[in-house]
């Protein structure tokens, strides 16, 4: 296992207006700024893990409708912005390969968390590199966790309206007695939480979010980053 808290991560890869988000592309660019990566995996229609982050297709591709309704031969003929095919996990992980810490966000809100924990495990089976899973969804996590995969494991916390102090105590809670290894809270949540447990943090995307990061003058979370150039993170 590796500390996902001691790297900084590309949102959605190192993406720009000439390169999408969560794409090849994208990837490749991160691993050449020597930064780490986040990506997002939803389920094909056929089981297999693809890098998607949106539940619909009109935003990122020529297409529309729901991404979960189509197999995985569909969705690779697809176009992302610039012309680039929407990605399967495997296709991200060779790519990236050992040469950058990946951060793999499950998102599991439509479909059975079993069946992507599933195909995610089987396509980190043939993955040397650093990565981790996290996730906003419990149910997912507790699978990932039961599966056994060997990678750390973090749970996300969404700055929401109902964040209380005993609320955030409560996820923190959940997060240890799943056995989480890490957590990622919205960067707003950091001086709120009262943990020991490693922290990444999202999206760090304004100097003020990348102060954030650091409220009493020490670095507590790794920054997950879109739009800040990686050399103001070191």
């Amino acid at each position: 296992m590796f500390d996902p808290a001691v790297n900084s991560y590309a949102h959605r890869g190192l993406w720009d207006a000439t390169r999408p988000e969560n794409s090849l592309a994208a990837f490749h660019a991160a691993v050449v700024a020597g930064v780490g990566i986040e990506l997002d995996v939803r389920l094909s229609a056929d089981g297999v893990a693809m890098v998607f982050h949106d539940q619909m297709l009109d935003r990122m591709t020529n297409a529309s409708g729901w991404m979960h309704a189509r197999t995985a031969h569909e969705l690779v003929k697809l176009k992302l912005p610039g012309g680039e095919p929407l990605p399967r996990l495997r296709d991200a992980l060779t790519l990236i390969g050992d040469a950058a810490p990946i951060l793999i966000e499950l998102k599991a809100d439509a479909g059975s968390p079993d069946a992507l924990v599933e195909a995610v495990a089987e396509d980190l089976k043939h993955h040397s590199g650093a990565a981790a899973i996290m996730s906003f969804t419990d149910e997912a996590l507790a699978a990932a966790i039961d599966a056994e995969i060997d990678c750390p494991i973090g749970l996300l916390i969404a700055p929401q309206s109902d964040r209380t102090q005993d609320v955030l105590e409560d996820r923190i809670s959940i997060a240890k007695s799943l056995g989480c290894d890490f957590l990622g809270p919205h960067y707003s949540l950091i001086t709120a939480l009262d943990t020991q447990m490693p922290m990444v943090s999202w999206t760090i995307d304004t100097p003020a979010a990348l102060d954030a990061l650091s409220p009493a003058g020490h670095r507590v979370a790794a920054p997950i980053f879109e739009r800040v150039a990686p050399c103001a993170l070191r």
